[in-house]
């Protein structure tokens, strides 16, 4: 029987004495990837009549949304900022990779094999319904097997669609998508393997996942808006895109609009996805069920993701029977073997009630799960699925009890600072997910400086063609560096009345749907023709903690700055290197209070730019200085260790580029092989983007790693690194504001853009823990002219914490 679209566990019979295949390949949730460089999606409010210059040609993906195919001239941010520049376009984004995790396959394969029917009470509900094949379930997965004995009399007429190679043959080359179709609809009662929650249903196989588990969030989109499109009733989506999408986001609405169920997996990451979004599993649309995984005890699997305001209920995902590829079966946990059982229960209960809307088979199944201690503030419900007892009360002379339908209200997409100068901030811009009522904003947008005064609002204005979803909000000028805080509150409405739905739990005007963005001014930061200015913020508050200059105010060539425990103490240093006319010198402050504690020379007779970093890379349990020559040089990077000395001699001395290079260098260092002990990184500053990392091995420098990073036509990258994952990635940034984040092994693991009011950046620190969030962001700011504006990146894929 094929599998129904809801990620439930699949409950099986009892097996006649036969062995089971050994060999299968591992399935679980779906985690993100990197993007694809070819092309990205778009959608329009409009459908466009032509699609623009950087199109080669374009997907539509329903619902008004379109895949654009790049054209070789156009990279994505290229065709990202064309398309965020018209006015008709609602949203733009890279087209995301998506891929399986690992998953683990027990090691006894006879082990409990049918205690997952048995846990959800499935033989109770055969005595009313085995299900009908009238019901239409899609999976949007890896495809299904539909040749499989044990599922051929459940597929779909029409199979399904294969979203890679644009056919009709969705046949599964990778195992994931049979999996999950077994346990939601293998064929029952029919002398062979298991049975699914539904033995009758018919399932509409939709692949966007190749052999090796990959994906791009375009052809789920598509897949999503296919199954609406065909009738399904109910959408399995065992998979994660890790970060919102608004892509996805709007297709979830369609399905909501239609009427269509998604059941999803909750993750297999172990967090609280309240705290820690985990997409699709975190779209609270009222359409939307996630659930979690359950063992054979009614424990809350180790792996699986909780959260008592996002999850809705559990149902088995340890130690799955299901079929596999080749009219195989194995065992298999994750919480895309849970999801499917739900899946499968909305099929059942569509079988006896066709003409339920979507809030009461919901409801039904919500309402009459089986309590379980343990997932008491785990789950939405406290419980897990009880097929028998959500069949039962569906046959009960009354319908399930709604709440009253909700209307999700709009929400902030982003919110985006500027100035009329680069000494001011002075206007924000503030992006919604619909149309708001312009009046309703007088009264509901507030702007505090950072010393706590509100800040006067001089105008609100629609964002022409934004068809009132952009406002612009002016402000006084705001000159005090520091962070600037915009709150818009829940008297914030859109053109049918309904109040902000900030949190997206589908219901509006809540206090917990107010939105907050900041921005933090940084005045004087030692750019190059402005005083070598170091000022020290709080990260939690914005507020200048304090100030000083690194050398005479009268030098004007610019500074470079670094963090670390240098002198071996357990505390934070600052380091600062000169700039152009600087000779050479470094010097390094309490990070405290910003007194002098060392003061040396690191190029005698060298009067240009030098980059300074800090690291252990000679493995003393502590940090050493690594600077780096500037343009006109070769690129001579050097260590020093000043725990001990106020006049240092490099312990390490070498060349990062090869003879006849004179562009410099800047340099970084981190921990991005896990090894304990940093590495140091090289870009060349001027000239392509050649980045290497090299290890201190036996006192001399180990090329480990070199690759380039925006392309050889790039005109130099600045290099730092970022800890936030206890790894260290290497993040790169260029003179036109490009921010990159790359592994161990040169590979891009996610994007960062940055508004063009930071035309050129430079991170100034290696990594800054910001209170707010818990996580090491990336400080980046503009490196010319006089004054600079910063900007904390977070290590969340492509989304800025905050954009000035």
């Amino acid at each position: 029987m094929r599998i129904p679209q809801t990620t439930r566990p699949l409950g099986v019979e009892a097996l006649e004495a036969r062995d089971l295949l050994s060999a299968a390949t591992p399935i679980s949730l779906i985690n993100s990837a990197p993007y694809d460089p070819h092309s990205i999606i778009v959608g329009w409010t409009n459908s466009p009549a032509t699609f623009g210059t950087p199109a080669q040609d374009a997907v539509d993906l329903g619902n008004g949304e379109y895949r654009i195919d790049l054209k070789s001239s156009f990279n994505v941010e290229q065709a990202l900022a064309y398309y965020w520049a018209d006015s008709n376009v609602t949203f733009a984004q890279p087209d995301y990779t998506v891929t399986m995790a690992a998953a683990s396959i027990t090691n006894d394969p006879y082990s409990s094999s049918q205690w997952a029917l048995q846990n959800i009470n499935a033989a109770g509900a055969w005595s009313i319904t085995t299900g009908a094949q009238s019901v239409l379930v899609a999976t949007i997965d890896s495809g299904v097997d539909y040749n499989a004995p044990d599922l051929a009399g459940n597929i779909w007429s029409g199979l399904g669609y294969n979203f890679l190679n644009n056919t009709a043959n969705p046949m599964d080359d990778n195992g994931h998508g049979t999996v999950v179709a077994g346990i939601i609809g293998a064929v029952g009662n029919n002398g062979i393997g298991v049975a699914g929650v539904d033995w009758n249903v018919k399932i509409m196989a939709l692949k966007f996942l190749d052999s090796s588990g990959n994906g791009q969030m375009s052809n789920a989109i598509r897949a999503l808006n296919y199954a609406v499109a065909n009738g399904a009733k109910v959408v399995n989506m065992s998979f994660s895109g890790g970060a919102y999408d608004p892509g996805m986001a709007a297709a979830i609405q369609n399905a909501q609009n239609h009427g269509v169920i998604i059941v999803t997996a909750a993750g297999n990451s172990g967090t609280n996805i309240d705290t820690n979004p985990d997409y699709p599993a975190s779209y609270s649309y009222s359409n939307v069920i996630t659930v979690a995984a359950i063992d054979s005890n009614n424990n809350l699997a180790s792996f699986s993701n909780y959260g008592p305001n996002t999850v809705d209920l559990a149902a088995p995902g340890v130690s799955i029977l299901s079929t596999t590829l080749n009219g195989g079966y194995a065992y298999y946990s994750g919480t895309s073997m849970a999801a499917p059982f739900v899946t499968g229960a909305v099929a059942l209960i569509y079988s006896l009630h066709p003409n339920w809307t979507y809030q009461q088979v919901i409801a039904d199944i919500e309402q009459n799960v089986d309590p379980v201690a343990g997932l008491q503030g785990k789950v939405k419900t406290g419980g897990k699925l009880d097929l028998a007892k959500a069949v039962a009360a569906s046959m009960s002379s009354s319908a399930p009890v709604t709440s009253s339908p909700t209307v999700s209200g709009p929400y902030v997409t982003s919110s985006v600072f500027s100035g009329s100068a680069v000494t001011n901030l002075n206007n924000v811009r503030v992006t919604f997910s619909s149309a708001i009522n312009i009046a309703s904003l007088q009264n509901a947008v507030s702007i505090t400086s950072p010393n706590g005064s509100t800040v006067p609002i001089t105008s609100i204005t629609a964002v022409a063609g934004s068809n009132n979803t952009q406002f612009d909000i002016h402000f006084a000028n705001g000159t005090v560096g520091g962070r600037y805080n915009l709150v818009i509150n829940n008297a914030a409405k859109d053109l049918a009345g309904n109040g902000l739905d900030q949190n997206r739990n589908g219901t509006s005007g809540q206090t917990s749907d107010y939105y907050y963005g900041s921005s933090v001014l940084q005045i004087s930061a030692g750019a190059y023709g402005s005083p070598p200015l170091i000022q020290v913020f709080d990260p939690s508050t914005g507020s200048l903690k304090f100030s000083f200059y690194a050398f005479d105010p009268s030098f004007l060539g610019g500074v470079s700055v670094a963090l670390g425990n240098v002198l071996g103490n357990g505390t934070q240093e600052i380091i600062v290197g000169a700039g152009l006319g600087g000779g050479g010198h470094v010097q390094v402050f309490d990070g405290n209070n910003g007194t002098l504690l060392r003061s040396f020379l690191t190029y005698p007779g060298y009067n240009g730019a030098i980059s300074v970093a800090a690291g252990d890379v000679m493995g003393s349990g502590y940090d050493e200085i690594i600077t780096g020559s500037g343009f006109g040089t070769q690129g001579h990077v050097k260590v020093f260790d000043v725990s001990n000395s106020t006049n240092p001699n490099p312990q390490v001395s070498f060349y990062a580029y090869a003879a006849g290079y004179i562009g410099g260098v800047s340099v970084a260092a981190g921990n991005i092989s896990g090894n304990g002990k940093a590495s140091i990184i090289t870009g060349s500053a001027l000239g392509a983007s050649h980045i290497e990392a090299f290890s201190i091995i036996s006192g001399s420098p180990v090329l480990t790693l070199s690759f380039m990073a925006f392309g050889s036509n790039s005109t130099g990258v600045n290099v730092t690194t970022n800890t936030s994952t206890g790894t260290a990635k290497i993040v790169a940034t260029t003179n036109d504001g490009s921010v990159n984040y790359f592994n161990a092994s040169g590979n891009s693991v996610q994007i960062a853009s940055v508004p063009a009011t930071i035309a050129t950046v430079t991170p100034l620190f290696a990594s800054t823990q910001t209170e707010q969030t818990g996580r090491e962001d990336v400080l980046v700011s503009r490196a010319r002219p006089q004054a600079s504006i910063t900007s904390f990146l977070n290590n969340e894929p492509s989304l800025p914490l905050m954009l000035s």
